[in-house]
């Protein structure tokens, strides 16, 4: 599984995400207060987390086909992502705009497979979940879609 069009290794591309982030986070820390070391230990799990499974939703088929398949560079926006494309899912043609992205599908399988009650020793309480969950949804902007996603279950399951 890939996890981007240069065909890095999904998996490689997590970890390393996941140590920077934490290698960031102690600089960060080490050049603060005397309350840094605080801040490293309550931060480290969230963005620890966070960082390792923000693109988990690209395990989708789709978005792997779309990432093996040979692409041209858009070269007026700097793109490769032609957003009119049309996929058929489930016998229903939809647009790559009006598909589910990997940053809402990494929330949504985040949230499903992992019970905030039972990791409440690596979050120490349940809001350190909800911002995990936070920073996986929002590792990208916000898309804007001209119109809503009819059932986002429907369209991951």
């Amino acid at each position: 599984m890939f996890a981007n069009t240069k065909k890095q290794c999904l998996y490689q591309h997590s970890v390393a995400i996941a140590y920077a982030s934490l290698a960031i986070l102690k600089k960060i820390s080490s050049q603060l207060d005397q309350e840094s070391d605080n801040l490293y230990k309550i931060n480290k799990n969230v963005l620890f987390f966070a960082a390792l499974f923000h693109d988990l939703g690209k395990i989708d088929n789709h978005f792997q086909n779309f990432v093996n398949k040979p692409k041209k560079m858009d070269e007026e926006n700097g793109s490769h992502i032609d957003p009119n494309i049309i996929h058929t899912i489930n016998n229903e043609k939809i647009t790559f705009n009006e598909y589910i992205r990997h940053n809402e599908l990494s929330y949504v399988l985040f949230n499903a497979i992992f019970d905030p009650e039972k990791l409440i020793e690596l979050f120490s309480n349940t809001a350190n979940f909800d911002n995990t969950s936070y920073l996986i949804y929002w590792h990208h902007a916000k898309i804007i879609r001209e119109k809503k996603l009819k059932n986002l279950v429907y369209i991951c399951f």
